[in-house]
């Protein structure tokens, strides 16, 4: 700032350029200066408008290529895939909570068994009693949760079975002894007959079981046939009683409307009627007749003055002692002079 340096000077000018104009543009220029109108008059003729308008808007015809002929190479077949079969929707993981509910039950997680080489003292106690080689529990694995778990009375009594089958098994006489194989084929016989008639005896308590659902699901469809029946029977009941209601009142009417007329032709009946119409003297000599006064729903219509008088409908009012007398003058004499 203090520096007295020619090449470092202590004080300097910076010049701004304001213009925006890039320096490759050329400065002579300049625009020819057109109006509005004249641009409009030039863009006129450009303008296709009218009919022929799509004209201007299709593609153009060009010819088509000529074929070209491309070697095929043979396509090397695929290597056979053994088809995978589809993953189940649901996997069993393995474990599973306590705490759930009925209707997100799934199947129950067993754990795999292992009995071990040798069995404790109370194991081989449990094993020659119920006539099986190692913990009962293993001859129901066949047992699956929906398949027979949780057990039902008939699984129970199928398990019980199966433990007498087993206890026969161990009674049998042993196959080595010869001797003994008539008494071995003869119990097997009897116990496979004996099985057979409780198998029928199963079947025909099942059938029963069956017939009986049969018979109520029947009853329950007679029940709703009837019930059916019976609103169809109302239904048309309470229509019919309508029907005879409003009958009963078009009687009732009718019956009304004849009394009327019977009660009607009475006054007649007892006072006779002409049932001849009058002639045109009868006519003239009435001066109630329609000659006289005649109706306007006939088409004709009275004149305002008979005759050209004037009828005056207004009672005789006299004003003065002249018209009391010409009053006087019309009363017959008989109403003047008292008895």
């Amino acid at each position: 700032m203090f520096s007295e340096l020619p090449h470092y000077p202590a004080s300097g000018y910076r010049l701004k350029n304001t213009e925006k104009v890039p320096a490759f543009v050329d400065r002579t220029f300049h625009p020819e200066v057109k109006d509005a109108a004249d641009m409009t008059q030039r863009s006129q003729p450009t303008v296709v408008a009218g009919q022929q308008r799509y004209l201007y808007f299709r593609r153009p015809l060009l010819a088509a290529p000529e074929p070209v002929l491309i070697k095929r190479t043979a396509a090397v077949p695929a290597p056979a895939i053994s088809p995978q079969p589809p993953a189940p929707k649901s996997k069993t993981i393995g474990t599973q909570s306590d705490y759930r509910e009925s209707e997100a039950q799934t199947t129950p997680w067993q754990p795999d068994l292992a009995p071990p080489k040798e069995p404790s003292l109370k194991q081989q106690y449990l094993s020659a009693r119920n006539n099986c080689e190692g913990p009962e529990l293993l001859q129901l694995k066949d047992l699956k949760f929906g398949e027979g778990l949780p057990p039902g009375l008939q699984d129970i009594r199928r398990i019980e079975k199966l433990r007498e089958k087993r206890k026969f098994e161990a009674s049998l006489p042993p196959v080595s002894d010869l001797s003994q194989l008539p008494l071995r084929q003869k119990m097997i016989e009897e116990w496979e007959a004996r099985e057979w008639d409780e198998r029928e005896e199963e079947i025909l308590g099942v059938q029963d079981e069956r017939l009986v659902l049969l018979q109520q699901a029947i009853q329950v469809r007679e029940e709703e046939f009837d019930e059916r029946c019976a609103s169809r029977v109302e239904a048309r009941k309470v229509a019919q009683l309508e029907a005879k209601s409003s009958r009963f009142a078009e009687i009732q009417a009718a019956r009304i409307k004849t009394m009327r007329q019977l009660l009607e032709s009475r006054k007649y009946a007892e006072k006779p009627r002409r049932l001849v119409r009058p002639g045109i003297v009868e006519r003239y000599a009435n001066y109630s007749s329609t000659t006289y006064a005649p109706v306007q729903r006939e088409g004709r219509f009275p004149e305002a003055k008979p005759n050209g008088r004037l009828v005056e409908t207004d009672g005789y009012q006299p004003v003065n002692l002249q018209g009391i007398a010409d009053l006087e003058a019309y009363l017959p004499p008989r109403l003047l002079n008292p008895k």
